[in-house]
């Protein structure tokens, strides 16, 4: 019988109470998973903020290195840096933070410092999968909007191609537990689509970097 109940509770590493918002942890406490309740720690809060800036990141960063000149050698080494610590990097330390902890994830010092990166997803083998998808979707973003200083009909097109491959995925994987955020998932990658399309009829030599930048900043307002 003990063989039995540790193989259900090794099985069970959570368990969520959904009117209250409670986490059962293996040290036996409850963690309150309501944000506003519940403590993050300076680690989790720097990955939050990676997180929404990634983007942002990764798009400066790829323009400095298309500037390259012998005026700008210390920016590009620097850029470099960012590029190989951030930009690549970051992605890769979340798959290996979460393929190589799969045990320890709803152990309350683990989630206290990583939980942003998969409190919010169904289960262990969604988050670190969508997670991946949500930088990609970002870093492409970033490489697109670095083709040219002023939107194009190639360049519009690329993100259309990205946007459309984002909300599939969405729709493809249901990733999150909570309903509105799901809901919320639907709509703003849809709007994201939307606005895209829409630009076709706004390009124009004349208003096509003004149409970027109005794309660029709903991007970024919508990540955020």
């Amino acid at each position: 019988l003990r063989v039995v109940y540790c193989n259900r509770y090794n099985r069970s590493k959570k368990n969520i109470n959904n009117n209250n918002r409670t986490l059962s942890i293996r040290d036996g406490s409850l963690i309150n998973m309501d944000r506003v309740k519940w403590k993050m720690s300076y680690n989790s809060f720097m990955i939050k903020i990676l997180l929404i800036a990634y983007c942002n990141l990764s798009t400066i960063t790829i323009s400095q290195l298309t500037r390259i000149s012998p005026n700008t050698i210390a920016v590009s080494f620097m850029s470099i840096v960012v590029l190989c610590i951030l930009v690549i990097g970051f992605p890769i330390f979340i798959i290996i933070t979460l393929y190589n902890n799969q045990d320890k994830l709803y152990r309350k010092e683990f989630l206290e410092k990583y939980g942003p990166l998969y409190l919010d997803f169904k289960n262990t083998h969604i988050h670190s999968k969508f997670m991946i998808i949500i930088l990609l979707k970002q870093f492409l973003y970033a490489v697109i909007i670095n083709i040219s200083s002023s939107l194009n009909y190639y360049q519009n097109t690329l993100l259309l191609l990205v946007n459309c491959g984002f909300l599939a995925s969405v729709i493809m994987y249901k990733p999150y537990v909570k309903f509105w955020t799901m809901i919320q998932a639907y709509i703003l990658s849809s709007f994201m689509v939307l606005i895209t399309i829409l630009n076709f009829i706004f390009i124009t030599d004349g208003i096509g970097k003004k149409v970027k930048i109005v794309f660029y900043v709903s991007s970024l307002i919508l990540h955020i």
